[in-house]
């Protein structure tokens, strides 16, 4: 009776009105959603997926030193070559790391630095030493030094520094991309319940008037 003696102008404005909110709603859901999603996916880009890029470049210029350093000990007519290619190596893994510290990081993040900072500068003061030594023909000072525990020990460790912070950025972009997932499936889910009470409100205010 109440709806009977409203005039069918105020219906017709009162229901656009109720769709048009709904539409609003809609939007605006849709626009937090989206804004979200590309801030997730544009840090995991940014601070986790280009970051791995720079850890694995200085990985690979590590492995690279590794291998080299093991050449020289039988293919003496290299030694030069692979020196200045140790020295390359070596200015492309501070470079990296240096421009992944200058990021925001973690407090985890910091630590492995910290932890990988110390052992490579041991690693590679002795690194330095057997290099002099087989440019200075001690063969046997350089073999002992290449097998020595001062150079397996801050080599190995500050490799699991680097190791340990690619898996922190895989890890991290991985929990971004679930974020999204996560992001995704529950706005489509508010979608389809708004979808849904439209259809239902739209079909009831048409049966109405």
């Amino acid at each position: 009776m109440f709806l009977d003696n409203i005039p069918i102008k105020r219906k017709l404005i009162g229901g656009f009105f109720c769709i048009v909110i709904l539409a609003l709603v809609i939007a605006f859901i849709g626009y937090i959603s989206m804004g979200d999603m590309t801030n997730k996916a544009q840090a995991m880009y940014d601070e986790n997926l280009v970051s791995l890029d720079q850890l694995l470049n200085a990985d690979n210029s590590f492995l690279n030193i590794r291998i080299n350093i093991y050449k020289t000990v039988f293919a003496k007519d290299e030694r030069k070559d692979k020196f200045e290619e140790i020295d390359a190596e070596i200015e492309n893994i501070l470079g990296k790391l240096k421009t992944y510290r200058s990021e925001s990081r973690s407090d985890e993040e910091l630590a492995l630095l910290d932890e990988f900072d110390s052992n490579w500068a041991v690693f590679e003061k002795k690194l330095r030493t057997v290099i002099d030594d087989m440019n200075a023909g001690r063969e046997e000072a350089a073999l002992e030094g290449i097998y020595s525990d001062d150079f397996a020990t801050p080599r190995d460790t500050a490799q699991d520094a680097l190791d340990k912070l690619e898996a922190y950025n895989q890890e991290q972009a991985l929990k971004l991309k679930n974020e999204i997932i996560q992001t995704y499936q529950t706005s489509s889910i508010i979608f389809l319940i708004i979808g849904i009470f439209a259809l239902i409100f739209g079909l009831g205010l048409a049966i109405l008037l």
